[in-house]
């Protein structure tokens, strides 16, 4: 699984988490035990706002990890 989530490093990914929390982020690093997304926002359902910014990384563990959707085309 982890080969596959390589691929995306270096894109904006939404990680969906198995708690139901939806974090935005560039997806920097992939562990053998977690993600790490850079400039990560927490998504709301409210559609009057982008979500709650959480600035610096944050670790996600892949054991809480539901799906990873990409949002946007790597970097050039």
């Amino acid at each position: 699984m982890r080969s596959g989530i390589k691929k995306l490093t270096a894109r904006t990914v939404v990680v969906t988490t198995k708690t139901d929390q939806s974090l935005r982020g560039a997806l920097t690093a992939v562990h053998s035990d977690s993600v790490t997304l850079s400039g990560p926002m927490i998504l709301t359902p409210d559609a009057e706002t982008d979500g709650v910014s959480l600035g610096g990384d944050v670790l996600i563990p892949l054991a809480n990890v539901n799906f990873i959707q990409v949002v946007a085309p790597a970097a050039v």
